[in-house]
């Protein structure tokens, strides 16, 4: 569960213009590896790179594609340290060498191309043509692409890639609803979800959290969606102005959003409640030593901590998740565990522990008995009877 309260702007990046008073930050993406920040500047024709733990603007990482190219997407293959950049105003997309920034071969695509997405299970690269009203699918090496058939596109403006579940998340701007779809089949997954915010914009999937996020250009803030078992929308976060684009850095647990009616980057820390995610804890024996690890997820700059309440086993202490020691009475023990992190709800689970009775060990040497002797009479006869 996202906790909104927390979901503040940690630090916020103004954008130095090229051509333009403002440069007109339209998509962003995370290397996570190099630790950096891609911010597509659709009125300069740029791309600006940002060092990730400062937010400073990266001196000689700067790519021009020329007045009116307009660069609207971005995405960034972690396998290969590509740079994806969908030029709106060529109708291409064009990778960039991570390493030295150079240009490599263009992907010629349909009409439009203003969102990407890399889906790195499959080695995939997705693009929405909002010209078009399509979603395009380019195939590793390839320099051509091929369009799916989703009819629930309306709109069309961003793209987000689970590629644990095999999902994709398209924003349409024109009815305020997020179309998702089967990446390895590229069909529609159910009805279209709706947004309880205006003007879907950007969308970004962080897949240890199994949350995505919408960067909302009307309403100024981030809608928050739990993916779930059906995906349900949550909540929302208010950013910069005219939020365009939204990308996730797992390593840091950090949201980027680029505003482009203020030529910013926001960076918002991610704050999730925990969920407990060890199971049943094992049973015991009386004198035997014990030990059991529990678990629970979560973000927060706060750590995990845990503690029981309840029965707990006399000899058994928890400390720092691990409930050990050796305890001495048998039964079955209800206990409840509590792990916070400081993002509201707190988790709780209620376990039942069994503990065995000591075993019975019989004795290594049974005691020897005595042997069993018969007297005997020595030189003795029998009495004999006449008759």
């Amino acid at each position: 569960m996202i906790d909104a309260t927390t979901q503040l702007p940690l630090k916020t990046t103004t954008l130095t213009p090229l051509r333009t008073t403002n440069p007109g930050p339209a998509a962003i993406a995370v290397d996570e590896t190099d630790n950096l920040v891609y911010v597509a500047n659709s009125a300069d024709g740029s791309v600006s790179t940002l060092d990730g733990a400062t937010g400073a603007e990266v001196t000689g990482k700067f790519q021009d594609f020329g007045d009116g190219s307009e660069p609207m997407g971005l995405a960034w293959d972690s396998a290969l340290d590509i740079v994806y950049v969908a030029v709106y105003g060529k109708d291409r997309v064009i990778p960039l060498n991570g390493a030295t920034g150079d240009q490599l071969p263009p992907i010629i695509v349909d009409p439009g191309p203003v969102a990407l997405a890399y889906d790195a299970k499959t080695s995939r690269l997705f693009v929405v043509t909002q010209d078009s009203q399509k979603v395009d699918v380019v195939e590793s090496g390839a320099t051509t692409s091929t369009a799916l058939s989703l009819p629930d596109l309306d709109g069309p403006a961003a793209i987000g890639v689970d590629s644990r579940k095999g999902l994709a998340y398209v924003a349409n701007e024109n009815n305020d609803t997020v179309t998702v779809f089967d990446t390895m089949s590229g069909t529609e997954s159910g009805s279209p979800l709706v947004l309880h915010d205006d003007g879907p914009d950007g969308v970004a999937v962080d897949e240890q959290t199994q949350t995505v996020y919408v960067a909302n250009y009307v309403s100024n803030n981030v809608s928050v969606i739990d993916e779930g078992a059906r995906p349900v929308v949550t909540t929302s976060f208010a950013v910069g102005e005219q939020p365009s684009s939204v990308a996730v850095d797992l390593n840091a647990h950090t949201i980027w959003v680029a505003n482009q009616s203020d030529a910013s980057v926001s960076v918002v820390q991610q704050s999730v409640s925990p969920t407990i995610v060890s199971g049943d804890p094992t049973a015991g024996t009386v004198g035997s030593p014990y030990a059991f690890t529990f678990s629970a997820t979560g973000v927060s700059s706060a750590p995990m901590s845990y503690s029981l309440s309840g029965s707990v086993p006399a000899g058994l202490t928890l400390t720092n998740g691990v409930l050990a020691g050796t305890p001495t009475a048998a039964g079955d023990f209800v206990i409840t565990l509590t792990a916070s992190n400081g993002v509201d709800p707190d988790a709780t689970v209620t376990y039942t522990l069994h503990v065995d009775a000591a075993a019975v060990i019989p004795p290594t040497n049974p005691p020897t008995m005595p042997p069993i002797t018969t007297p005997t009479t020595t030189g003795a006869h029998l009495p004999t009877v006449a008759g």
